[in-house]
């Protein structure tokens, strides 16, 4: 049970990592005035991540921080960072 807790901690930190990094370019872009659509195989992949979460922008943000949070009340720590196991 403790390898099984490892793991699902340590997939759920480089996921909520590789969100964070997603939510970065998707603000980059909207900053600079790119909608994602401009690069076919982006915005195919933007759209189904954030149907996702149901195309609520609540959700969409609000979820790395609440990974990092569960992670830090059920093993000790947050893993923002989670090639630092």
């Amino acid at each position: 049970m403790q390898a099984f807790k490892k793991r699902l901690a340590g997939l759920l930190a480089w996921w909520a990592f590789l969100h964070v990094g997603l939510t970065l370019d998707l603000t980059l872009l909207w900053t600079l005035g790119i909608t994602p659509s401009a690069f076919p195989w982006f915005g195919a992949f933007v759209d189904a991540y954030s149907g996702f979460f149901l195309m609520n922008g609540v959700l969409f943000l609000s979820f790395a921080p609440a990974v990092w949070i569960t992670l830090r009340l059920v093993t000790g720590r947050s893993r923002m960072l989670p090639w630092r196991a």
